[in-house]
C-alpha cells in the first residue's frame, strides 16, 4: 500500500499539467518539426528543443483538451467565399475477417472489392452506401494496383443552411465526399497518408512519389467526370476508417516516425474504429488540427466498432449541418446505436468534448525520433 501511495502522489509530477501557459508562441513551432519517411532525419533550428518529451507532451495536452470546433467551420467559410469546393478525403482500410492461413501468413480477400465488408458487401460498406445516396451524384471511380486501390468521389450541390448562412454563405457551394479503399496489408500507408497530408509535413510530402504514374500524377490528383480538377492533398477534413492499426496500445514501427508539422489553414481530422481515442487522438489533433470523431471504450468492456458507410455518412452531414461539438458527437452516437442496435450507448468524442482518457498514456506513447 505504501508502495501504491507513493505512486499516487507522483502522478501530478509524471503527466504533464493540465494548467499550461496558452499563450506559446506558435511561429516558434510553425514548421515541419522531423519526419523519417525514408529514415533520413530532418534538422530543423528547433531539433533539440522539439527533443524534450516534456515539451512535446506539453504540445499535446494543449491541443487535446475541449476546445470549440467552430474554427474550421470559419475556415471552411473563407475557401466557399473564395469559391472552393470543400473536400472531406476519406480512407478505407478495407477488413479482413474472411480469408485464410497461407505457408503462416494469413491472406485476406480483399478481392473483389465489391464483396468486401467495409466497401461493397452486405449493404454496409461505404461504396454501397454511398452509391444510394440522394442528391449526390459520383463523379469519379478508378481502380489502382497499389493502395489506395479504388478511390471514388461523390460530389453535392449543397444549398446553405441558416448557419452557413449567418457566416455569409449565402449561394449554393460544391462539396466532395472521397473515400478511398486501402488493402488490409495497406493500413499504415492509410494512415501515413493522412499524417502527411493533415499536416501538411514539406518532407513526408515531397517523398510521396512511389505511386506516380508515367507522367509525374500522383493518384490524388483527380480529373472528375464533370470537368473538375480535383487534388486531394489539399483537403481540409481527413477520415480514416478500418482497424486501429495502434490497437493494444502499441505503435506500429511503421508509424512510430511521426509525421509532424502545423498546417497553415484549420483542418477536421476523424479516426474511426476500435477504441481510437485512448490511442491516436494524441497522433493526428495538433495545432490547427481538430479532431471531429474518435471512438472510446464504454463501460461495458466491448471495444469494437465497426467503421461502416454509415459512419461516414453521419459524419458529412454533420458538417454540413455545422454541427458543433457536442451535436456532432450526439449524431455519430445516434448513427451508430441505431444501425448496431445498441440505442442509447454513446460511442463517440471529439475536440469539442475533450479526449480526457489520453492523458493516461502520454509517457507511453512519446516517440523519440530517431537519428538512424
Amino acid at each position: 500500500m505504501k508502495i501504491l501511495s507513493l505512486i499516487l502522489s507522483l502522478i501530478p509530477i509524471i503527466l504533464p499539467s493540465c494548467d499550461v501557459n496558452k499563450n506559446i508562441n506558435t511561429e516558434f513551432f510553425n514548421q515541419s518539426f522531423y519526419s523519417e519517411g525514408v529514415r533520413e532525419y530532418v534538422t530543423t533550428p528547433l531539433e533539440d528543443s522539439l527533443r524534450v518529451p516534456e515539451l512535446y507532451d506539453t504540445l499535446n495536452s494543449i491541443n487535446l483538451q475541449p476546445k470549440l470546433i467552430e474554427p474550421l467551420y470559419d475556415e471552411i467559410v473563407n475557401d466557399f467565399k473564395e469559391g472552393k469546393p470543400l473536400v472531406i478525403a476519406t480512407a478505407v482500410a478495407l477488413d479482413s475477417t474472411h480469408g485464410r492461413w497461407i505457408n503462416g501468413e494469413y491472406v485476406a480477400y480483399a478481392n473483389p472489392l465489391e464483396k468486401n465488408l467495409y466497401w461493397g458487401g452486405f449493404s454496409f460498406g461505404h461504396k454501397e452506401m454511398w452509391n444510394k445516396r440522394q442528391n449526390w451524384e459520383k463523379v469519379f471511380e478508378q481502380k489502382y494496383e497499389k493502395s489506395p486501390v479504388e478511390i471514388l468521389v461523390y460530389h453535392k450541390r449543397f444549398l446553405p443552411n441558416e448557419r452557413w448562412r449567418n457566416k455569409g454563405v449565402e449561394d449554393s457551394v460544391d462539396v466532395y465526399f472521397v473515400p478511398m479503399a486501402y488493402r488490409w496489408s495497406g493500413m499504415n500507408t492509410a494512415v501515413t497518408d493522412i499524417l502527411a497530408y493533415l499536416k501538411e509535413d514539406p518532407f513526408a510530402m515531397a517523398n510521396d512519389t512511389s505511386r506516380n504514374d508515367s507522367n509525374g500524377r500522383h493518384p490524388f490528383q483527380l480529373s472528375l467526370d464533370n470537368g473538375v480538377e480535383l487534388d486531394l492533398r489539399e483537403a481540409l477534413i481527413w477520415a480514416y476508417c478500418g482497424h486501429n492499426p495502434a490497437m493494444g496500445f502499441v505503435i506500429p514501427d511503421s508509424l512510430k516516425s511521426k509525421i509532424v508539422g502545423i498546417p497553415e489553414k484549420n483542418k477536421g481530422v476523424a479516426i474511426i474504429g476500435c477504441e481510437t481515442e485512448n490511442t491516436l487522438s494524441n497522433l493526428f489533433v495538433s495545432y490547427n488540427i481538430y479532431g471531429l470523431a474518435f471512438t472510446y471504450n464504454r463501460k461495458d468492456g466491448l471495444e469494437g466498432v465497426a467503421p461502416e458507410g454509415y459512419t461516414t455518412i453521419a459524419l458529412v452531414d454533420g458538417i454540413l449541418n455545422m454541427d458543433n461539438g457536442l451535436e456532432l458527437k450526439q449524431r455519430m452516437d445516434r448513427t451508430y446505436a441505431k444501425w448496431q442496435n445498441r440505442i442509447g450507448e454513446q460511442f463517440f468524442s471529439n475536440s469539442a468534448t475533450g479526449f480526457p482518457k489520453n492523458i493516461d498514456l502520454y509517457e507511453f506513447l512519446y516517440i523519440e525520433p530517431s537519428t538512424n
